[in-house]
């Protein structure tokens, strides 16, 4: 009976914890300043990255030459309609001279990534400017690891990262690398003071609720009831390494407090890999069907007039502004 009161009392902190992240994805606003002449591989890589499936993600691309303005259009950090964005991207070239960008970025608390194929490309950036620590140089000779690094900089540079993750696939590991040791090290601090016996459990319980479910939303992931059923099989599991951890603890005398601060750990970072895992899937199915149906509708559409085609494809564009080619810009 008491098992069952227990698992009766996690179904309904799922759900309240659903109930809440449904609305806890945000719009996202990136504005991207580019140098018409600066390396056309990395501009192809950052509009490859930053494609949302998501069409509340707005990405606005700006002339670096033409200095650093904000205007109405994104859904950015100060609400509806806010023209402050959430983070800015920079690609520049050797001689750019974007200080002053900087400064203007620096200003309204935007987190910036300066965007090179080598870190000795980017000018040197003053120290009042650089030790705000809202600039990093993100540099990277390769796509790959263009990609891995500018992933890195979002998991930690926006408090929005698990609705940037949702928006653009390609930064979603970091992400839930990033809220998995947070909510590791918040579950070990609990284990570790937890001085009344089956106090942590609720406590460990709820974050994880938590984590679970914002590695899902990181994915994009429409929950149904049988995503939350598996949910709570998952984390109904912690029950477990919990239980074990008070049992052991109780036979160290001094030393239980170790033993439950590291078992929060551990069970926290093994209760995220197989919640990744299953989000991974559900991504990769739900991916691969959509790819399937767009084949299919392509192939249909084919014998249509290319008006029509035109037509559709406007009408399925996301809240985003094209990234120019190196040739466009330069023609501007």
């Amino acid at each position: 009976m008491a098992k069952r009161n227990s698992l009766g009392k996690l179904a309904t902190s799922v759900l309240q914890e659903f109930r809440g992240s449904l609305s806890s994805l945000e719009p996202t606003y990136t504005h991207i300043y580019v140098d018409s002449l600066a390396s056309e591989e990395v501009i192809l890589a950052v509009h490859s990255y930053f494609m949302p499936e998501r069409t509340d993600a707005t990405v606005r691309v700006s002339k670096l030459t033409d200095g650093v303005s904000f205007v109405s259009g994104g859904i950015g950090r100060t609400g509806k309609n806010a023209a402050i964005p959430d983070m800015a991207v920079i690609i520049p070239t050797p001689t750019s001279l974007y200080e002053d960008a900087l400064t203007m970025l620096v200003s309204h608390s935007i987190p910036c990534a300066v965007v090179v194929e080598s870190a000795v490309e980017a000018q040197q950036i003053a120290d009042t400017l650089y030790n705000t620590g809202l600039i990093s140089i993100v540099a990277g000779t390769t796509e790959e690891v263009l990609f891995d690094r500018l992933s890195s900089w979002i998991a930690t540079a926006t408090e929005k990262s698990v609705s940037f993750a949702a928006a653009y696939p390609l930064c979603r590991t970091h992400v839930v690398k990033q809220i998995t040791a947070a909510c590791a090290k918040e579950n070990a601090a609990i284990g570790a003071v937890a001085f009344v016996p089956g106090s942590d459990m609720p406590l460990m319980t709820a974050r994880q609720i938590r984590l679970a479910l914002d590695i899902t939303a990181a994915y994009n992931i429409n929950m149904s009831v049988e995503t939350i059923a598996e949910l709570l099989g998952v984390v109904g599991a912690g029950f477990g390494y919990r239980t074990v951890a008070r049992t052991v603890a109780g036979t160290v005398p001094g030393f239980g407090w170790a033993l439950k601060a590291g078992m929060g750990y551990a069970g926290t970072h093994t209760t995220a890999r197989v919640i990744h895992s299953y989000a991974r899937k559900i991504a990769q199915k739900r991916d691969g069907i959509a790819a399937d149906s767009t084949n299919k509708t392509s192939a249909s559409s084919a014998s249509t007039d290319a008006a029509a085609a035109a037509t559709v494809d406007t009408n399925s564009q996301s809240n985003t502004v094209e990234i120019p080619t190196t040739q466009s810009l330069a023609k501007r």
